[in-house]
């Protein structure tokens, strides 16, 4: 059983006491008739004991249930940039089968390889749609075409669609698959992903403690542009900002690609400092937020209050910036790493994973897990062992509200795809990273406030 409480079976226990008032005469009869009713309330239809795990679904043997994790990994453009995804998974299964499996199976992890590469995401969905039940941990960049997982037939024949749980969409056509569920949905509304003006639901609750701390704040947002979807959401991202209470200097954000030097930054920190800009965002990769530190400290720019980091920065890559990443800050949609005392699930992600591959994206990857487990269970709970579908199993998707994997993640509707409007937000402080805020070990910032609506066209 995963972390969060399921609802059980109600049982008729006031029958026990209903047996003891009956005449001694018709106590046989009676008894035999208690047991009978028991059996058919306390056990759902298919689910009475003694059943055995059989072959069903696609990816669904007897003995295993088989998923697979789809994430870029090995590119040269970025080696390893969804490493932490894949061990993530890897050691919930591992978690899973050392506590008794899933609906009397084993759980069988699949790792396929995207490359941040359009062809090869298509690959891996058509390969999952054939070998296995669903894709959990998913965090591909590039995956630009889904109709080999919408149109994926389940074992009788019907185009179902592949579940996918998803931790990373880089693609707005992905972000918005109908068969397309993430522990942290993206920021834009998909009824207006056609739309001229498209609707954005940005989690930037970490600009209210901002503005609490240093009155005025006026900047710039550093911004990935290598993608279409990751402009926009990056724009939409950088107006939230401005949305918030934070002025935008010059043209407020600046594209760049994942691929530019630290020299490539020289104009963009040179504006800020033309600005006296007090507040830098970087929204693209930990190696380029401390590029950006580093152009900032060659040209002095000195007037920078706040320097903030989405979870991207939450990695041992970022601080061995030493001095220069610095008052860092660093909002999280997890628990930080080091409260693994106040949450279970996080105790466990760590003890399974090991210290040295933990990350605040691996803890997406367990939370997807949990996830998969928890739907797993409700269906199991109702349907029986042998009654695990594609299609029960996005029915469960869809009705999933306000999960939070054991606590360990922020509140999040998955069903309709909105960001939490819940955070926790650590600095770099001393060379590690520090909880600023909420200062209680083990919880988040939630207010519907941290969540900014903006509007933006293209």
């Amino acid at each position: 059983m995963p972390y969060s409480e399921q609802s059980g079976d109600a049982r008729p226990h006031g029958l026990v006491a209903v047996k003891e008032l009956v005449n001694r005469s018709f106590q046989t009869v009676l008894s035999t008739t208690v047991l009978l009713i028991v059996a058919l309330v306390a056990s759902p239809a298919g689910a009475q004991s003694g059943e055995a795990p059989a072959a069903g679904e696609v990816g669904i043997a007897k003995n295993e249930i088989r998923v697979a994790i789809v994430a870029d990994v090995d590119s040269p453009l970025a080696p390893g940039v969804f490493k932490g995804q894949v061990d993530g998974m890897k050691a919930y299964a591992k978690y899973v089968n050392a506590n008794g499996g899933i609906a009397g199976r084993k759980l069988v992890v699949d790792f396929i390889d995207s490359r941040l590469s359009a062809d090869e995401a298509r690959n891996a969905t058509i390969k999952a749609c054939r070998d296995d039940f669903a894709m959990v941990g998913t965090a591909v960049v590039f995956m630009n075409n889904v109709d080999d997982m919408v149109g994926c037939q389940d074992s009788t024949g019907a185009a179902t669609g592949l579940p996918d749980i998803n931790t990373f969409s880089g693609e707005t056509v992905h972000q918005c698959s109908p068969v397309s569920y993430s522990v942290s949905p993206g920021e834009l509304d998909c009824s207006t992903k056609d739309a001229a003006t498209k609707t954005y639901r940005v989690s930037f609750g970490q600009i209210r403690y901002y503005l609490s701390k240093h009155k005025g704040l006026h900047g710039i947002c550093i911004i990935p542009s290598d993608l279409k979807a990751a402009d926009t959401t990056g724009r939409g991202q950088c107006a939230a900002v401005k949305e918030l209470g934070v002025k935008l200097d010059g043209p407020g954000y600046y594209g760049v690609s994942a691929t530019v030097p630290q020299s490539g930054l020289t104009s963009i920190i040179g504006a800020a400092k033309a600005e006296g800009s007090t507040y830098v965002s970087t929204l693209t990769s930990a190696g380029q937020a401390v590029s950006v530190r580093k152009e900032a400290k060659l040209q002095g720019l000195n007037t920078v209050q706040v320097w903030d980091c989405s979870r991207a920065c939450y990695t041992d890559e970022f601080l061995a910036g030493g001095a220069d990443v610095a008052g860092e800050y660093a909002y999280l949609n997890t628990l930080p790493l080091a409260e693994a005392k106040s949450n279970k699930a996080l105790e466990s992600y760590l003890k399974y994973v090991g210290n040295a591959d933990a990350n605040a994206f691996g803890e997406t990857a367990w939370a997807a897990g949990i996830l998969f487990h928890e739907a797993i269970d409700r269906i199991v709970a109702r349907d029986g062992v042998n009654g695990i579908t594609r299609a029960k199993f996005l029915e469960e998707l869809a009705k999933t509200q306000n999960f939070d994997a054991g606590g360990m993640l922020a509140p999040t509707d998955v069903g309709k795809r909105v960001p939490s409007d819940c955070y926790a937000l650590v600095q770099v402080q001393d060379s590690k990273f520090v909880r600023v805020n909420p200062k209680k070990p083990g919880t988040f910032d939630c207010d519907p406030k941290n969540i900014a609506v903006v509007k933006l066209s293209g």
